[in-house]
């Protein structure tokens, strides 16, 4: 009696990995910014609804002009802040990948890795869709510290230690507090959004977490910063 062993060594295959090719990539990236712009759409109606709601009440009491002066530095703080922050954090990330990218040793077929670099790119541009307007909406409501200060006035009376006028300790002092604290948490999301990018390109390159001298020179110049 005989047998045949030859196929003993063969391993079965495993479990196909997940992936995406590249056209039903292009249709889920503009499905993304078809939800986006129909949810941006749906938040500023909303908001110009409690804003005119709020107008018509503040004209009845005679404040009309009181409100509208608040509303539009709201609205330019909520702007630039947003704006700021995107840019911040969009050329923070783009040295990112430019630091850290390269070729793959990772045995998976390309619409797996298609997929990965999908969802880390993915989380780069969630990370900026939520921290742009949380930043800007912070800028926003310290209105009152930054309309104090264009409309900032002497009071005639200086600090005996360091000469200045108590309008810098109580007007100008607070804003720029106010912009240092601003500024060190966008850093801190950029520094923690950095090492993770790090770390997830060079998982998707199959190679171990090291900081190269251009990461750590990246990473360096943000920790100094803060």
């Amino acid at each position: 009696m005989s047998y045949d062993l030859t196929d003993d060594a063969e391993q079965p295959d495993g479990p196909k990995l997940p992936g995406i090719s590249a056209v039903a990539l292009l249709r889920a990236r503009n499905g993304c910014i078809i939800a986006i712009g129909l949810l941006s759409a749906f938040l500023i109606l909303w908001w110009l609804r409690m804003a005119y709601t709020d107008l018509l009440w503040y004209s009845e009491l005679g404040y009309r002009d009181v409100f509208t002066k608040i509303l539009v530095i709201k609205i330019w703080l909520f702007i630039g802040g947003t704006v700021m922050t995107s840019a911040s954090l969009m050329i923070n990330f783009y040295f990112t990948f430019r630091f850290s990218r390269g070729p793959s040793s990772l045995p998976i077929n390309e619409d797996t890795m298609r997929l990965l670099r999908a969802m880390l790119v993915a989380a780069v541009f969630i990370t900026v869709l939520t921290a742009a307007p949380v930043f800007g909406s912070a800028a926003a409501g310290r209105w009152e510290t930054f309309l104090l200060f264009l409309n900032k006035v002497s009071f005639g009376v200086s600090d005996a230690e360091f000469g200045k006028d108590l309008s810098f300790f109580i007007v100008t002092l607070q804003m720029l507090n106010f912009i240092q604290n601003w500024v060190m948490g966008i850093l801190i999301v950029s520094v923690v959004m950095s090492l993770f990018l790090y770390a997830g390109i060079y998982g998707l390159r199959g190679l171990n977490f090291v900081l190269a001298p251009r990461m750590l020179k990246h990473i360096g110049i943000l920790g100094g910063l803060l």
